[in-house]
């Protein structure tokens, strides 16, 4: 392990050379950071949040601080990952750097100044308020080495009372490399008082080349404010994707998120939401997608802090062939919280015997006065709704598929965004295909 931290380190002190324009308070956040990260290591299965995740294999792979390289991209090399650019804001980064031609923002969301980059930001005081005020990287090995190589990201504030009709849609994407790269990734979102916003965080890869994106992402969701938050990660099975996520949701707030992972070889999502004010709500939804030998794991965590807060979870998980995924679902709710009402409920489909799913919902409950539940299940196709299915003349594979679809597409219709719902149903379908599945009728 020492070997891979001073691999790290070294690192870092050949890009903070190249950044000889930072301030002061940027290179000693990034310098804090690398101390911190360099002090705690990697995690291993002997701590309880990473036990059923092995990332021994990541910590050995010798990925690098990417370069800048010429963009040699059009609309037409990426049209397979945009989601209808006619009706949403699409900000497009292409390995860490941000891609003015292939991106498009509506004319609301640029007359709010509601989209900054990050970097915009990087040479201000404001990082220093901004950055790990939600997430911090004290305890955090990936989050202290967010912060430390942190590259080009998105800074988006909407302005109180501020509405933005259309939804913002992220992409990041990767391209061919030579050797094995790493992105660190920064997003920060504040919805002020009475605003409301729809992000789409989408992560893609266009070709098979093995890199590490290492994301963190801050949000917070003001008074009487909405943020509707989707995640998308289909990135390359060479990818190792590992996420932070952390909301704040202030008094009578409405933060509602749905995550889908279909893509990387290990996949590791920590989806963390505070209710910290009277009266917040969070909606939180996901459904993963495991194939031939990835892992991918989410952790999530909601903490009711404030009383009169509700929250509804649903994680759903279709697995085959040797996958492996997690689940672990921790709902707190705090002695001062009472009337909260909270369910929580993670349902998992497998259709291989040698897939393997780890589930752990969990409460925590220090008030007497609120309504909780939590439950898990796991199991295989029912055998009598395809006999059923088949006796009406559907041959196996067909019957299969409709199950397949009504199981997964309840997450997928909880999204209600039209241009959304239409990529994410086409990404099943194509899933589906891929599984030598047949999803036709």
């Amino acid at each position: 392990m020492s070997d891979t931290i001073n691999r790290y380190k070294q690192q870092f002190k050949a890009m903070m050379k190249s950044r000889d324009g930072d301030i002061s308070s940027t290179v000693e956040l990034r310098q804090g950071a690398m101390d911190c990260f360099s002090e705690l290591g990697f995690p291993t299965t002997r701590m309880e949040a990473w036990r059923e995740t092995d990332i021994s294999q990541l910590t050995k792979r010798d990925y690098s601080f990417a370069t800048t390289k010429p963009l040699d991209l059009s609309h037409k090399d990426i049209a397979q990952f945009l989601i209808d650019p006619a009706h949403v804001s699409t900000v497009v980064i292409v390995d860490g750097n941000y891609s003015e031609e292939l991106s498009s923002i509506h004319e609301t969301a640029s007359k709010a100044g509601a989209i900054k980059l990050f970097s915009e930001i990087a040479n201000n005081e404001v990082l220093k308020s901004t950055v790990g005020s939600l997430a911090p990287f004290q305890k955090d090995a990936f989050v202290a080495l967010n912060i430390a190589f942190m590259s080009d990201g998105i800074f988006i504030r909407v302005p109180k009372n501020e509405i933005i009709p259309k939804p913002i849609h992220i992409l990041y994407l990767t391209t061919s490399h030579e050797k094995e790269v790493m992105f660190h990734h920064r997003n920060f979102v504040v919805l002020e008082e009475g605003s409301e916003a729809t992000i789409i965080e989408h992560y893609a890869s266009l070709d098979g080349s093995p890199s590490l994106t290492n994301v963190v992402t801050e949000m917070i969701v003001g008074k009487n404010a909405g943020l509707r938050h989707v995640k998308i990660q289909e990135e390359s099975d060479r990818v190792d994707h590992i996420a932070t996520t952390q909301a704040d949701i202030q008094s009578n707030g409405n933060y509602t998120t749905s995550t889908f992972l279909v893509g990387s070889r290990l996949g590791r999502n920590d989806l963390r939401v505070r209710l910290a004010g009277k009266g917040a709500e969070c909606s939180m939804s996901g459904l993963v997608l495991a194939s031939e030998e990835q892992h991918l794991d989410n952790h999530t965590l909601i903490d009711h802090e404030a009383p009169y807060c509700t929250s509804r979870e649903l994680f759903k998980g279709i697995h085959t062939d040797s996958s492996r995924s997690v689940f672990n679902g921790c709902i707190v709710v705090r002695k001062d919280a009472q009337q909260t009402n909270s369910e929580q409920t993670n349902k998992n489909l497998l259709l291989s015997d040698n897939a393997v799913v780890n589930s752990n919902p969990q409460l925590e409950i220090y008030a007497d006065d609120v309504s909780c539940s939590h439950g898990s299940t796991t199991g295989q196709l029912d055998e009598d709704a395809i006999f059923y299915l088949r006796s009406r003349g559907l041959d196996v594979l067909t019957a299969q598929g409709l199950l397949i679809n009504g199981f997964a597409n309840e997450i997928i219709d909880s999204v209600q965004i039209g241009a959304v719902n239409i990529y994410l149903y086409r990404l099943l379908s194509n899933w589906l295909a891929q599984m030598r599945i047949n999803i036709n009728g």
